[in-house]
C-alpha cells in the first residue's frame, strides 16, 4: 500500500485550453499555495495536534516528493509534475525538493495549526537529495532526525 495516493483526474482539452476534473468527498477547510525557487527543500512536516489529510497538487514546475510514515518509518519518493494531485493521509510526514521553480497547492481537511507541527530531517532516510543544490528554512535546518524523533 502506498503512503499517498494519486487522485484521478480527467483532463478535457479543446482549442481554448483544458479543464481538469477530480471527484472526491474530501471536505476542504483551508487552501494554501506555496512558491519555491529551484533547489528549495521543504519538510518533512507532519501535524501531531489536529493531524491533517492533505491533497497536494503541483500547479507549476516539478518536485521530488518525499513521504514518511511516522508510525513505522516506511518511506517513498516520486517525481511529481504539473497537473498531478496526491492525497496524503494523517501521520505521513512529507516534503519536497523543488527541481524547478514551483507553485504547489495544499488542500487541508482541518485548519492548519502551526503550534502542532513537527519537522523531521529528510537526510539519512535514503531520499535522493543532491547535497550541492538545496536551500532550507531555518526551521527545517534544525529538524530532528527520524531516529531522534522516535526516541522522544
Amino acid at each position: 500500500m502506498n503512503l499517498y495516493t494519486v487522485v484521478p483526474a480527467t483532463k478535457i482539452i479543446d482549442d481554448r485550453g483544458y479543464l481538469c476534473i477530480s471527484n472526491t468527498d474530501f471536505c476542504i477547510k483551508q487552501i494554501n499555495i506555496s512558491h519555491s525557487n529551484k533547489g528549495v527543500l521543504r519538510g518533512l512536516h507532519y501535524q501531531y495536534n489536529r493531524p491533517l489529510t492533505k491533497i497536494i497538487s503541483v500547479l507549476e514546475g516539478q518536485i521530488r516528493f518525499f513521504a514518511l510514515d511516522i508510525k513505522n518509518g516506511r518511506r517513498e519518493e516520486a517525481i511529481l509534475e504539473k497537473g498531478v494531485y496526491i492525497n496524503v493521509p494523517p501521520n505521513i510526514a512529507c516534503g519536497f525538493h523543488a527541481l524547478t521553480e514551483t507553485r504547489i497547492q495544499y488542500l487541508y481537511d482541518e485548519i492548519y495549526n502551526p503550534n502542532g507541527e513537527g519537522t523531521i530531517s529528510p537526510f539519512h532516510l535514503g531520499f535522493y537529495i543532491p547535497l550541492y543544490s538545496y536551500t532550507q528554512s531555518d526551521r527545517d535546518k534544525h529538524a530532528v532526525s527520524f531516529e531522534n524523533w522516535r526516541s522522544v
